[in-house]
């Protein structure tokens, strides 16, 4: 279930873009006060435009680990089971991996959460939430998402994700 498959092979929809401090690996310990701080933290968040000055191998390889929850609500329950994956972009191309999925019976909130190890190759480029088996009559309302990198993944952690 932790597996990449190209996202082309999805129909899905956007629930969140995922901010790239979140993928970064940056320190919360910004002071907002310090102004070279601010300005270094800033100059991490921006994309380089010039591939000279940030050389990424794109062969190298780097697991990630998240920890993935949304609450969704419709209006009318859909047909199909719904579910949440991530998409995201590297060096190899652009790539899903399926978070979780579930039927949906009633019109009370669903929590649709797991925690995923993402294989990058090169540069994560940007990385999204998505939907999938959500139609437009179904009235989807997105409570919450919420996407937190995982630092030192437990051994537990390797387990449940497979």
């Amino acid at each position: 279930m932790n597996e990449p498959i190209p996202a082309a092979l999805f129909k899905s929809t956007l629930l969140q873009e995922v901010p790239r401090s979140e993928f970064l690996g940056l320190t919360g310990s910004l002071n907002p006060k310090n102004k070279q701080q601010r300005h270094s933290f800033i100059k991490m968040l921006r994309k380089s435009k010039s591939p000279a000055s940030r050389p990424v191998d794109p062969y190298k390889k780097s697991d990630i680990a998240f920890d993935i929850s949304s609450w969704l609500r419709f209006k009318k329950p859909p047909t199909r089971p719904v579910g949440i994956l991530v998409c995201y972009q590297d060096s190899k191309g652009e790539f899903a991996v399926i978070v979780d999925e579930t039927r949906v019976t009633q019109s009370s909130p669903v929590l649709l959460s797991g925690n995923i190890i993402l294989s990058i190759h090169g540069e994560l480029k940007y990385m999204q939430v998505r939907g999938t088996g959500i139609r437009c009559e179904s009235g989807l309302m997105v409570d919450k998402i919420q996407v937190k990198k995982i630092n030192s993944p437990t051994p537990q952690l390797w387990a449940a994700a497979s």
